[in-house]
């Protein structure tokens, strides 16, 4: 907990921030926009985030080093083969490695493949939409956002009923990756189960896969990626796009209908001009980013309005005070669909980390939304205490529930 100026604190673990962490970072923006706590600095201004997003002196394996690190602190010890897993994930690569897993993930979400893809989403909307739709009052979350993912996922891959059942039961275990300062000594024992429990699940899948005569799209695409890659590799790929896909779509989901739901005036223009959707969509990622910071380590000094950042030293970038920067962004509270200069948020990054899970995310956002408004003919919050924020990362915005009511 810092004091940033009279009467002002910075603590992302109190309920205020908790509530609403723009005011915070508004304050910072204006007054401390590159802020110094221990070995590690907070920025909050669009272009100097985007800046160090890009920059080559920082990193992200720094992260996983850190998590490693956590492991052995606590006396846990790990295998190898999984400290290599967590090194090789996507969201935490450098180099040739990162190329390589990157343009796997490339392949699955583009051409053929990403035309099945989007297919496979709408497929599994319409059937978990379709299960819910006499229900008054729907939980956006329990109902939709949190499953959805997984049976996407589960379709994605062809998993068998029992690869599904270990998925599904480690899912929340393995997301605690996108946010190591969650962790407790209890959450590392758990993650180093998921993470076990996962690699074999899908290192088996590749070979039952590759064995066998039945179709596998994430499968097709990794094999037609890149040359002399095993199941490891696909292993690695698989964890990433499940923890990459899982969070942000569950949280991407949640906040666009909130926010419909909250301003009936820019739902009713989304009604209107349904070419919007796509638009809307990054509005919201600006407005109520999913990610709302992300981590990079110093491997070579730099300097920024003066300050010196040594090599070792962490780096705090706030997405979500860059996405209401009033240099970048007009009237930068004000939710609208329409903003012609949205896709320059910032939610899920940009450069060679920007989230994987982004496309995944938005399409199956643009696919409920889609279904759910030609069905419905309102779509209003239900109560008061209609919607929670979760309080367990400090990272992601995502809602715990979320009740709407449907009807007029």
């Amino acid at each position: 907990m810092t004091v940033l100026s009279k009467g002002f604190r910075f603590n992302p673990r109190s309920e205020s921030f908790n509530k609403d962490p723009y005011s915070t970072y508004k304050e910072m923006s204006n007054n401390f926009p590159v802020y110094r706590i221990g070995n590690t600095w907070i920025l909050t201004r669009h272009d100097d985030i985007q800046h160090c997003l890009r920059h080559e002196n920082l990193v992200t394996s720094g992260i996983s080093d850190s998590l490693i690190d956590e492991f052995e602190k606590e006396s846990i010890v790990i295998p190898d083969e999984l400290q290599d897993i967590i090194r090789s994930i996507l969201l935490f690569e450098e180099g040739e490695r990162h190329d390589s897993h990157k343009k796997s993930m490339i392949r699955a979400l583009s051409g053929e493949y990403f035309d099945e893809l989007k297919r496979i989403i709408k497929m599994e909307v319409n059937k978990i939409l379709g299960a819910i739709k006499d229900r008054q009052e729907v939980d956006i979350i329990y109902h939709i956002a949190s499953p959805l993912w997984y049976s996407v996922f589960s379709r994605w891959l062809n998993l068998n009923q029992e690869e599904m059942e270990i998925v599904n039961q480690e899912g929340d275990n393995s997301r605690l990756l996108l946010d190591p300062s969650a962790i407790n000594k209890k959450g590392l024992y758990a993650l180093a189960k998921a993470l076990d429990r996962l690699n074999s699940v899908f290192t088996s899948h590749y070979s039952r896969i590759a064995s066998s005569s039945e179709k596998s799209l994430f499968f097709e695409s990794f094999n037609d990626a890149c040359d002399k890659r095993n199941a490891q590799d696909y292993s690695i790929d698989c964890i990433t796009a499940f923890g990459g896909g899982s969070e942000t779509t569950a949280a991407l989901i949640g906040n666009v209908f909130l926010l419909l739901a909250c301003y009936p005036a820019e739902q009713e223009k989304l009604r209107q001009q349904p070419k919007l959707l796509h638009n809307c969509i990054q509005e919201v990622m600006r407005f109520e980013p999913p990610l709302q910071m992300t981590r990079r380590r110093v491997t070579t000094e730099m300097y920024l309005h003066g300050k010196t950042f040594r090599a070792g030293d962490n780096i705090l970038l706030c997405l979500g005070a860059a996405n209401r920067d009033g240099s970048v962004f007009d009237s930068p509270d004000t939710f609208n669909i329409a903003r012609k200069n949205s896709r320059k948020q910032l939610g899920f990054g940009v450069g060679m980390h920007q989230c994987v899970g982004q496309i995944l995310a938005q399409l199956q956002a643009e696919a409920v939304c889609e279904v759910m408004l030609r069905c419905y003919p309102c779509i209003k919050l239900a109560d008061s205490n209609a919607y929670e924020w979760q309080k367990d990362s400090l990272i992601i915005r995502s809602l715990s529930k979320l009740i709407i009511r449907t009807g007029l």
